[in-house]
């Protein structure tokens, strides 16, 4: 009768261990998955069935077949790589509370994922991780915490050791890198990662077991797919193998379970690395799912056949030109010719009646052959749903923006299946990686460079434990349109219609594609609201300067006192409130050349008041009094400012929605 110490993951031996492995290989191989992934990855990487996309080698018995591959297949996945991955994401940080602390650290999240993504290679493992789920159905990160990364922190009294901060890393695996239960559809309750390792650096980490690890070599797999990967003998590698096992927490297991092992032996185990989540630190991306399996499906699967029929068409057609490129002559067997007088180029020839002599054409292929080449690879595009606008070649008929950026966005759509789960691994990874840092960062302080508007760039001092109110990430996805450079276009053309843009900016969108320099003013206008909104936060007191956009910085700043518990904190009140009088008496005060030079909108003047007593004299009557003493009920209910604002300033506090001061 079966019993709970019975479950591999309570008490962990090597052999079972191993046995996991190896049934996860035999069960690809009894659906033939494994050989699915291997001809995609050989194909993909240029080794196709009829031969190499690098060179064109003779085949046959005489070599009368030229081998070659024209690798469209790889072509296509590629494009659809970078119709996933060409745009940087917006990262969007949620905090636990909605308090001004948490939103500082939200803003800090996004600060720190953005350093990670430029910095420290993030969004070339996104990218990684995305290539090989095209080809091989499933792409997959790993973080994990390095601690012999970072900067210098101190010294260990009892090993004299330098100690570093440390930092996060990543790894990328394919499908045939994730060893687990494939029957287990949804949320795994555990992984096994395999890696290859320097063998020696393993020994030095390990010396317990240095002899074991100094004998290894890579031929520790029964799966032949991965030593025709392998580029050198594995007996000249001094790679090895190495698997993680990676277990979530459960009731029969509360802290989960970490463990490090070779074939042969467990080099170390341990509760999950990550004590404050329940979550493996393992995260996947697919462009789609088998169903009844939980295996990813990629439509390289779909155009690898096609790929291999296309190569024999063009294997023939090819073979047939080069052998017989050269002219042959029909000679009638009576017709007086010397051959030797052929051969020798410029000759006069001599025939007798009707034994003319005529050439010989086998050089032509059957229209029918390159009929059934554009449509194999027609085929293969619309499988893949990469159109030819994507591909930058266009059809005459698709001439106008509308229509190029229409045909583009809908090879996006059929596309989105990659692209929501790119999204959601581009979210798990975010997640993952704060919550690393809180965890194993906790006191330690370290920096990041936060790069702003013109590349500008400053470094910010922070802990682990500054993100503790940060509780998930989200990704903002850009539209459809704005993803394509025919779309860009379209939306340059519609900004310059409306006078939004001027024509050295429409002309920079169509040398560059690139819209950013239509709105680089803005962006900076709103990183610096958004620095002085997180400085008054902190209790400092901005310094509003002549040209800034006043309306809009006052509309920014006048959100920080809209959270409920930020009123019940005067000090930052009074700070808020104070700046954005600044702007009210530098807005008052701009020049109306200076005001139609930046596109600010100039206050309205207060309107004359009808004389009183027969157009005698006397001081204008109040707009907002009309002359009376206010009363409370009388007054709109808006924030306060400060008192003693002058009395030229009445109009524009009340286009502002702003009370008056008494």
């Amino acid at each position: 009768m079966p019993k709970l110490d019975d479950y591999f993951a309570r008490k962990l031996k090597v052999d079972t261990l191993m046995g996991k492995v190896d049934a996860y290989y035999q069960g690809l191989e009894s659906i033939n998955y494994s050989w699915k992934i291997s001809r995609c990855y050989n194909q993909y990487y240029g080794q196709g069935m009829t031969g190499r996309s690098e060179r064109a080698t003779p085949g046959g018995s005489k070599g009368e077949i030229t081998n070659i591959s024209v690798n469209s297949f790889r072509s296509l996945l590629q494009h659809q790589l970078t119709l996933i991955t060409s745009e940087r994401p917006a990262y969007d940080v949620r905090a636990i509370n909605t308090d001004s602390k948490s939103q500082k650290q939200s803003i800090l999240g996004g600060d720190v994922l953005d350093y990670y993504l430029s910095n420290q290679r993030l969004e070339s493992v996104l990218k990684d991780a995305t290539e090989k789920a095209l080809y091989s159905s499933e792409g997959w990160v790993e973080i994990y915490w390095d601690g012999r990364a970072g900067q210098p922190y101190g010294v260990d009294p009892s090993s004299d050791e330098q100690i570093n901060t440390g930092d996060v890393r990543y790894r990328t695996y394919d499908c045939l890198d994730v060893i687990r239960d494939f029957r287990q559809t949804e949320d795994l309750d555990w992984v096994i990662l395999r890696q290859t390792h320097n063998k020696y650096d393993l020994a030095a980490r390990y010396p317990e077991n240095e002899e074991k690890i100094l004998n290894m070599d890579l031929r520790d797999t029964d799966s032949s797919f991965r030593r025709t990967r392998m580029s050198i003998n594995a007996e000249e590698s001094d790679m090895v193998y190495v698997y993680q096992l990676y277990h979530k927490k459960m009731p029969i297991l509360p802290e989960g379970v970490y463990a490090k092992f070779i074939d042969g032996e467990i080099l170390e185990q341990g509760p999950l690395p990550l004590t404050k989540s329940d979550e493996l630190p393992v995260y996947r991306i697919m462009p789609g799912k088998l169903q009844n399996y939980g295996l990813g499906y990629t439509q390289a699967f779909d155009i690898v056949g096609l790929q291999e029929i296309s190569d024999q068409l063009y294997q023939a057609v090819i073979s047939n030109n080069i052998n017989f490129s050269k002219q042959n002559l029909l000679i009638h067997k009576n017709a007086d010719l010397n051959v030797n007088e052929i051969a020798e180029g410029m000759t006069a020839l001599m025939w007798d009646g009707d034994n003319k002599p005529e050439a010989l054409q086998l050089v032509a292929s059957s229209p029918e052959t390159y009929s059934l080449i554009d449509r194999v690879e027609g085929l293969m595009e619309k499988f893949t749903g990469i159109n030819e606008v994507i591909r930058g070649d266009p059809s005459p008929n698709l001439r106008s923006g509308n229509a190029l950026a229409l045909v583009a966005a809908q090879s996006i759509k059929f596309n989105s299946m990659l692209q929501n789960s790119y999204y959601k691994l581009l979210e798990d990874v975010g997640t993952g990686t704060l919550f690393f840092l809180k965890e194993f960062s906790e006191d330690v302080e370290r920096f990041v460079t936060i790069v702003g508007i013109h590349n500008k760039s400053y470094l910010k001092a922070f802990k682990g434990s500054d993100l503790s109110g940060v509780s998930r990430i989200q990704v903002r996805a850009a539209s459809a349109l704005s993803k394509t450079s025919a779309g860009k276009v379209e939306i340059a053309n519609n900004l310059i219609q409306n006078q939004l843009v001027d024509a050295k900016g429409y002309i920079s969108v169509l040398e560059t594609g690139n819209l950013d320099i239509l709105t680089e003013d803005s962006t900076g206008d709103e990183i610096n609201i958004k620095q002085e909104n997180e400085w008054m936060m902190d209790g400092k007191s901005p310094k509003a300067l002549i040209i800034d956009n006043h309306p809009e910085h006052i509309k920014k700043h006048k959100s920080i006192i809209n959270d409920p518990e930020v009123r019940q904190t005067p000090e930052e009140i009074d700070v808020v409130l104070a700046h954005i009088q600044e702007h009210i008496q530098m807005w008052l005060q701009m020049d109306p050349n200076m005001m139609a030079a930046l596109g600010i909108q100039p206050p309205t003047a207060p309107p004359q008041q009808p004389q009183q007593g027969g157009g005698g004299g006397g001081p204008p009557v109040d707009p907002l009094t009309q002359g009376q003493e206010p009363s409370v009920e009388q007054l709109p209910s808006m924030p306060n400012v400060p008192a003693g604002a002058p009395e030229g300033d009445a109009q524009a506090l009340q286009e502002l929605g702003l009370q008056a001061p008494v």
